[in-house]
């Protein structure tokens, strides 16, 4: 389909409410899976620098740590890929700042941003390591030897997109976000 063709949605909350029904359908039927896909909008702060506001996440009850994050634009990211790419940047930035030892997940170092850009979803992992985490809370020291480790970065690695309007893209992206979905609820749930 022509992108052309696609015209914004009236207001972003559209995409938010049909991304996150999305999510819930593909889940909320599975014996192995404990947590909701939420609307709910989370504020996560980086010191006295910035706040970075999301649109939803997933979630257990009783856990107050966000399992993933989910994002939504009511346009596509075309023409708009930078400005897109460094604002999810930044609101997993300030996610790993607020909650940097997230339970089991912290050994893993990496975290999911669910993104829906009017009819285009996308998947980001974030990779990371201790170091980076130092670094976000500026407790790493400089070494200017020249045996020093490298400075510490995380990783984004953006999948996608999968067109809403295309069924086997639907299912494929589904199956993706159902596994997913039971990982988290297993490693909060077991322990």
């Amino acid at each position: 389909m022509n992108s052309a063709l696609v015209k914004a949605a009236n207001d972003e909350q559209i995409v938010n409410t049909a991304l996150i029904l999305l999510l819930n359908t593909v889940t909320m039927f599975h014996p192995s899976v404990h947590a909701d896909w939420a609307i709910d909008r989370k504020i996560f702060h980086f010191g006295d620098f910035f706040e970075a506001r999301t649109d939803g996440l997933l979630k257990i009850a009783g856990v107050e740590v966000p399992l993933a994050i989910v994002e939504v634009k009511s346009h596509l990211r075309e023409g708009n890929i930078n400005q897109i790419q460094m604002q999810e940047s930044a609101q997993m930035a300030a996610w790993l700042y607020n909650y940097p030892n997230q339970g089991l997940l912290t050994s893993q170092f990496r975290r999911l941003i669910v993104s829906q850009d009017n009819r285009e979803i996308y998947l980001t992992f974030a990779e990371y390591d201790a170091a980076y985490l130092q670094y976000l809370k500026n407790e790493n020291t400089i070494s200017v030897s020249k045996d020093a480790a490298p400075p510490s970065f995380m990783t984004m690695h953006q999948f996608g997109p999968w067109n809403c309007f295309d069924s086997k893209f639907v299912e494929s992206v589904g199956r993706i976000i159902l596994a997913f979905t039971i990982q988290q609820s297993k490693t909060y749930t077991s322990n």
